[in-house]
């Protein structure tokens, strides 16, 4: 076993190494920016390359094993177990497309639940190959049922993830999705993402309660939204049930929206399915006075007030000892030092929050103070701090 994982641990890792890395960058940078053809065609192309890669492996590990076994290390029984594994970089090399592929779409549940399947496999069938060889007497044998394991929990994982392509597409926060041209997908669930439509192909016989939400912040005076910019593929014949707005005589433009009422409506996705979309509309809020700066006081004085004016909301103010500090507190100090004051606005279900840059002041020591020391006192140091004077 030692000696045929020896030879196949460095040709797996030329064969697969940074393959998911790469198909997850090419689809993440693409999702971002709404181009889903390139998104589809990334995993389109990627299988077909990955896969010759993993053939390439699977049979440069096949061309060397008896030459590696018989004149390297000198251990001929060696060479049915590094048989056994040839198949693990054929289908690791296959998986890595699909684990990339969702990675890249910020959906790591996949990726875990494969490797989850793929350590059970090599256990169980690991385990029971290598028990049954033993059991018949060929030790050499039972070093080829362990392996084996190994290259079966891959071709098991393999078809995990391509089983989990008829589905897994939920809370990836999609703003576009367009699966009408996946002719292969019977399973679809892709709720808790922010779609406006959605058109799903014939094949799918299965469709999860596909509810969709999206917030999206409206000018000072915005009262309409253009759908047909947010999703060139909407169709507004297929919109139904609209409340707390109206649709322009194209169908593209939602009109009469107030801030925090919640525009719902139903999109016909086709194949006798739909899906239901909130769209929630806040106000975008601005400073109309920012607080740049801030005056100190000195020790034992009132406390300077702060002064800051949002379009909407009330300011509030936030005390702490850095500029950077996540500790910050509605406490206003009261020792001497350098603090930093910052306005906010807490975000509601009409107008969005506000928090402005961290402003320095000080709060100086009071030279003038006065202090009544009695003689023969132990508190002198104490009472020089109560005063700001140390």
């Amino acid at each position: 076993f030692n000696v045929a994982y020896n030879f196949y641990g460095p040709i797996f890792s030329l064969a697969t190494a940074g393959f998911p890395v790469a198909v997850s960058r090419l689809v993440s940078e693409n999702a971002s920016l709404g181009r889903w053809n390139d998104v589809r065609a990334v995993k389109s192309v990627a299988g077909p390359v990955f896969l010759a890669f993993g053939a390439a492996g699977a049979v440069l590990l096949t061309a060397f094993a008896p030459l590696y076994c018989r004149s390297v290390v000198g251990s001929a029984d060696a060479i049915l177990p590094m048989l056994a594994l040839t198949p693990a970089i054929l289908f690791a090399c296959w998986g890595a497309v699909y684990r990339g592929y969702y990675e890249g779409l910020r959906n790591m549940g996949p990726t875990a639940a494969s490797e989850v399947v793929e350590a059970v496999i090599k256990l169980v069938l690991g385990l029971t190959l290598a028990a049954s060889a033993v059991r018949w007497g060929r030790v050499e044998y039972a070093g080829a049922g362990t392996v084996f394991g190994i290259q079966a929990g891959g071709a098991d994982r393999a078809e995990f993830l391509i089983a989990l392509m008829t589905f897994w597409c939920k809370n990836n926060q999609l703003e576009m999705l367009d699966v009408s041209g996946n002719i292969k997908i019977s399973n679809l669930d892709c709720t808790g993402n922010r779609l406006k439509s959605l058109i799903i192909p014939d094949s799918v016989t299965t469709f999860e309660a596909c509810e969709q939400y999206d917030k999206i912040t409206m000018a000072e005076n915005q009262s309409s939204y253009d759908l047909g910019s947010a999703d060139p593929k909407l169709d507004p014949s297929k919109i139904s049930d609209l409340t707390n707005a109206q649709l322009s005589a194209d169908g593209m433009i939602l009109t009469d929206i107030q801030s925090g009422k919640d525009v719902t409506y139903t999109y016909d996705c086709g194949n006798h399915q739909s899906m239901k979309v909130t769209l929630h509309f806040i106000r975008a809020n601005r400073w109309i006075t920012e607080l740049t700066a801030f005056p100190g006081w000195k020790y034992g004085d009132t406390p300077s007030t702060p002064y800051a004016e949002a379009l909407f909301g009330e300011v509030q103010y936030l005390y702490g000892t850095a500029s950077d500090s996540n500790s910050y507190s509605t406490e206003i100090p009261t020792e001497p030092g350098t603090w930093y004051v910052k306005a906010i606005v807490a975000e509601t279900e009409e107008y969005s929050g506000l928090e402005g840059d961290p402003v320095e002041f000080v709060i100086s020591k009071n030279e003038g103070t006065r202090i009544d020391i009695t003689e023969g006192s132990k508190d002198i140091p104490e009472a020089l701090i109560a005063a700001g004077m140390v």
